[in-house]
């Protein structure tokens, strides 16, 4: 797959949407107390991890409709 200048500028500012919308997701939760579980690969993971995770999830559903996640 060829990639263009703007095609990386594209996904730079998509980039960058990815970031905001994840710092939306968490920023609710920072210096809340939280709980930390254990993913089923042995990583911890906590409540604003799971809600960033499924905000850009959404967001490169969305955008990338034939991308896989």
């Amino acid at each position: 797959m060829d990639v263009t200048p703007s095609d990386l500028d594209a996904l730079t500012e998509f980039a960058g949407r990815m970031a905001d919308v994840a710092g939306l997701a968490v920023r609710k939760h920072f210096r809340a107390p939280h709980e930390v579980s254990t993913k089923t690969d042995g990583t911890p993971v906590t409540v604003a991890d799971r809600e960033a995770e499924q905000v850009m999830r959404e967001s490169i559903e969305l955008s990338f409709p034939n991308h896989g996640i």
